[in-house]
């Protein structure tokens, strides 16, 4: 049945998110539960004088087995540091180290993504990351190293991020450090329409304006779980 709903769902062309699980930007500690086939939506609208399209990311991620998510991305377009185009495919694994749980408030993890085939969009973002939840609010801290030649010298840096989850709805902000295509201050609000369909709407600031296009982003992120 899952196979059927999501050859309809490619086929009527809609977008899946494929990104590692995040906050708003950055990855988190959290990973997808065994067998579970992730679907959404991740779109860029770029503002404060921006003139670039729409960044779009379509993809599934995949809880391979307990503690660790695979997943590939379609993304386009993708600028690299010396602005050439391309729609790369970028794939993604996670790894839970150390899982959360009422009784155990720390999490680590570790993963890569943005890894792809095409040597100019070869992004190659790994990253280690650890969360500590105290009443409600989740602190998440970490760092990432990318390939230089595809998004400049300034290639590794720090990971933030801040969020809580208040009935149906979560807020969230977090940080990447690093002058490249990667590097923002961002902050987002979602809401649980269902425990499967969710949404979240945000702002991106980016770190290296020069590099992206823009100074900001308004994002739209919808996730589907089956």
């Amino acid at each position: 049945m899952r196979t059927i709903v999501l050859t309809l769902l490619l086929l009527a062309g809609i977008p899946l998110l494929a990104t590692p699980s995040t906050l708003v930007w950055i990855p988190s500690t959290d990973v997808q539960s065994p067998n579970t086939v992730h679907l959404g939506s991740d779109s860029y609208i770029f503002t404060n004088g921006g003139n670039t399209a729409p960044f779009v990311d379509e993809g599934i991620t995949y809880g391979l087995m307990p503690r660790v998510e695979v997943g590939v991305d379609s993304v386009s377009p993708f600028y690299n540091i010396k602005g050439e185009a391309s729609n790369p495919l970028w794939l993604n694994a996670k790894l839970a180290l150390i899982t959360a749980s009422d009784k155990q408030p720390l999490a680590l993890a570790v993963g890569a993504y943005n890894v792809s085939p095409q040597k100019n969009a070869n992004a190659q973002l790994l990253y280690g990351v650890g969360s500590y939840t105290l009443y409600g609010i989740r602190l998440t801290a970490g760092g990432y190293q990318g390939n230089k030649k595809v998004i400049g010298s300034d290639n590794s840096g720090m990971l933030l991020g801040i969020d809580k989850s208040i009935g149906k709805w979560w807020l969230g902000a977090d940080y990447q450090s690093g002058d490249n295509a990667f590097g923002a201050w961002n902050a987002g609000i979602g809401y649980n329409f269902t425990d499967k369909i969710s949404a979240i709407i945000g702002y991106d600031h980016y770190n290296a304006p020069a590099i992206v296009g823009a100074k900001g982003s308004v994002t739209i992120q919808i996730d589907i779980n089956l």
